[in-house]
């Protein structure tokens, strides 16, 4: 049901890691597997597989035995069928298949069955039909497409009967028409060409009368080509994905040695060229496919044989790991990410025949940061995700530049967060947010009003910034206006807006930059209200302190307290959550524990009575996780069911209604869900594939379907 975020932190939500085998439940970690689908009408290999915008798969042209292709099919991943579309004028294989901006897919070159073709033709899927693009100024196969940010194409290279080609052209989608660029530094057949986050082009190895090293660089704003560096060892038919680092992986292939192992990154900061871990098997004509949790899928291809093996790259790591192997040997397949799911559709290919069949690869875990790592947050109106990669992405109210793109721009989609690498943890306030990096470090954007950036100033911004002098942080959490995080040694330290002592350190002052507070060490996590502060002891204990007005620090007061106080009779806590004006724990038997505002039942009792000490839900146990909007609450139970309660007036408890609940109910239809998060009046889970869904408030564009239109049931976010 429910690619690539592990789910955890709000600003009103923290968890502790739990005991290991609670963890890993709560987690579910599963193996990947491949699953078989139906198979292509046709065998085929040399074609081409595209994800469409509607999220199908078109499959066109290829080889089938003595007979070149002009067919098509296109692939439903919803309903996991091949249906007949339109097919090409000229039959065709060896070609290129890109996606144009306006969803077309532009099909250029290949080999006929009358030699090599220079013609090119465009699919349009609203009709499924072909029409004629023009043609390149050479025919040519084994070549390169790459759709520039300008939304042109560039084709490069290829080969032709008197060998391989450095010319170059350009389509222009807007005239339709092809024009001459600059040719490339030197012929070359079966390389690759990978856009890189400058908008230049980098193009490496291939053929030319033996394999080449060499590598160049296509800049657009001036039409030339340039070298840049050298890969170690020569290769054609390999592959070169470009990760969410900027850096591109270069994998396999051969030369006059044969199938190559060898694994080599590019960084275009350096334009140098590093060895990697070499993969198991040695491989050409394979596929690398980046999957939503930013790691790189290798399967398949040629050695001495077809091969069914498959590995992973961890770019966080450097490292290979096998994963499991493919049902059918094969090579010259296609691999194809499904957004929608996370999924990879490997179809036909090679294995001393063409090949019809298909398979699904289910990467079945969530990857990510280690277990317990903080990587999706919500505010109140904007949401927060790392990939595994360790880059951020944002989308929704962006007013105050909480989204970190440098703009004060609403993203109804997901965009990333400048600058931003290697974060393991987040925390989002009422318009500020916050990300930990692997190295211990802080940084901050948004509002700063409160000095809630921790910087030492009161400006906003809309790019992250470092905290000065936070090394060693190992958790974060954030409240509407204030900031806080947990160092190594388990002391804590706050900042922001504390007119009811909500930074516990004694005072009521603001502070600007962080403070620690004093007497509290062997804190594990935090979670943070509107104006309150809860903590983990490492003894199962918790802390509270800030605004008491409705109960929230359980102490059996209503006044408020500067400096941390331990909420009695609560013992065993494993994971904490905060609402605006109520608080939770998890405890180690799966029971719930409640306390503070209840006008809206957020306390799940079956009252609306508030309370100022903790009570425990009743009938709820197997609980394994928690997450605390506003005013309603929402926690995971160990069978991957969602059960919520409180307020509903916008949708955020998923039951299909508006209509307010005092005790848990069940969200219909969720199941396999992994982890939760909420904010003021929305709700996310996450599945076990890594999709998020999402539901309730969205008049910011907050649950990322690309919508502003409010949710009363749960709804997949469109993730990158």
């Amino acid at each position: 049901m429910i690619t690539g975020f592990l789910l955890a932190g709000t600003a009103c939500n923290a968890v502790s890691p739990p005991p290991e085998e609670t963890l890993s439940t709560q987690r579910s970690f599963l193996s990947a597997t491949w699953q078989p689908v139906n198979a292509l009408a046709e065998q085929r290999v040399y074609h081409s597989a595209t994800a469409l915008q509607s999220g199908k798969v078109l499959v066109v042209g290829g080889w089938s035995y003595d007979s070149y292709l002009p067919t098509a099919t296109l692939y439903d991943a919803a309903a996991g069928t091949w249906s007949t579309t339109g097919s090409m004028a000229l039959g065709r294989e060896a070609h290129t298949a890109s996606v144009l901006q306006s969803g077309s897919v532009l099909v250029v070159g290949g080999e006929t069955s009358s030699g090599t073709t220079a013609t090119a033709e465009l699919y349009n899927p609203a009709t499924g039909t072909w029409a004629s693009a023009g043609a390149t100024s050479r025919a040519r196969a084994y070549s390169t497409a790459t759709v520039l940010k300008s939304g042109n194409v560039l084709v490069a290279g290829g080969l032709n009967v008197g060998g391989a080609w450095d010319n170059v052209d350009v389509y222009n989608p807007a005239t339709g028409t092809w024009s001459s660029a600059a040719p490339l530094r030197e012929p070359r057949r079966s390389h690759t060409a990978t856009l890189l986050q400058s908008g230049k082009v980098l193009v490496t190895g291939g053929w030319a009368g033996g394999a080449t090293p060499t590598a160049e660089l296509y800049d657009p704003a001036t039409g030339a080509w340039s070298y840049t560096g050298a890969l170690s060892t020569a290769r054609y038919e390999h592959t070169a994905t470009l990760l969410p680092s900027g850096k591109v992986l270069v994998t396999g292939g051969q030369n006059a040695g044969g199938a190559l192992s060898r694994a080599e990154l590019y960084d275009p900061a350096t334009g140098t060229w590093a060895a990697v871990s070499s993969m198991a098997q040695a491989r050409a004509s394979h596929t690398a496919t980046l999957l939503s949790s930013g790691k790189v899928l290798v399967a398949g291809g040629l050695a001495s044989t077809a091969l069914s093996s498959a590995e992973l790259f961890d770019a966080g790591t450097g490292t290979w790991s096998a994963t499991a192997s493919l049902a059918s040997a094969r090579g010259n397949h296609t691999a194809t990410l499904l957004a929608s799911s996370g999924k990879v559709v490997v179809t036909g290919g090679w294995a001393g025949s063409p090949l019809s069949s298909a398979e699904l690869f289910d990467p079945g875990t969530i990857y990510g940061p280690a277990p317990g790592g903080q990587v999706l947050a919500a505010g109140s109106f904007h949401t927060l995700a790392v990939r595994s990669g360790g880059t951020v992405w944002a989308w929704g109210d962006n007013a105050l530049g909480q989204l970190g793109d440098g703009t004060i721009t609403d993203r109804l989609s997901p965009v990333q967060v400048r600058g931003l690498t290697d974060i393991t943890a987040l925390a989002a306030g009422q318009y500020h947010s916050l990300a930990l990096r692997s190295d211990g470090t802080v940084w901050a954007w948004g509002s700063n009003y409160f000095g809630q950036l921790g910087g030492g100033a009161l400006t906003s911004r809309s790019s992250p910034g470092q905290v000065p002098g936070l090394t060693g942080t190992t958790a974060l959490a954030a409240g509407d206006t204030h900031s806080l995080a947990v160092r190594s040694g388990g002391t804590v330290w706050a900042w922001g807006w504390n007119a009811v002592g909500q930074l516990g350190d004694g005072t009521k002052t603001d502070r600007s930059s962080p403070v620690q507070v004093p007497g509290l060490t062997g804190v594990t996590a935090l979670a943070a209200g509107q104006f309150h502060t809860l903590a983990l002891h490492s003894d199962g204990t918790v802390w509270a302190w800030g605004d008491n007005r409705h109960g929230q620090l359980g102490d059996g007061t209503l006044t408020n307290q500067s400096s941390p106080r331990q909420v009695p009779g609560l013992t065993g806590v494993t994971a904490l959550a905060s609402g605006q004006y109520h608080s939770l724990a998890l405890r180690s038997d799966g029971t719930v524990w409640a306390w503070g505002d209840n006008r809206e039942g957020q306390l799940g009792d079956g009252t609306l009575i508030s309370r100022s000490w903790a009570g425990q839900v009743p009938g709820l146990t197997g609980i394994i996780d928690l997450a605390a909007g506003q005013h309603h609450t929402l926690a995971l139970r160990s069978d991957g069911t969602v059960w919520a309660w409180g307020d509903n007036s916008a949708g955020q408890l998923g039951d299909g209604t508006r209509i307010d609940r005092p005790w848990p109910g069940q969200v219909p239809e969720l199941t396999g869900v992994t982890a939760l998060a909420s904010d003021y009046v929305h709700s996310l889970v996450l599945g076990s594939n890594g999709t998020i869904w999402s539901w309730g408030n969205n008049s910011y564009g907050q649950l990322g379907d690309g919508t502003i239109a409010s949710r009363f049931s749960p709804v997949q976010s469109l993730l990158p």
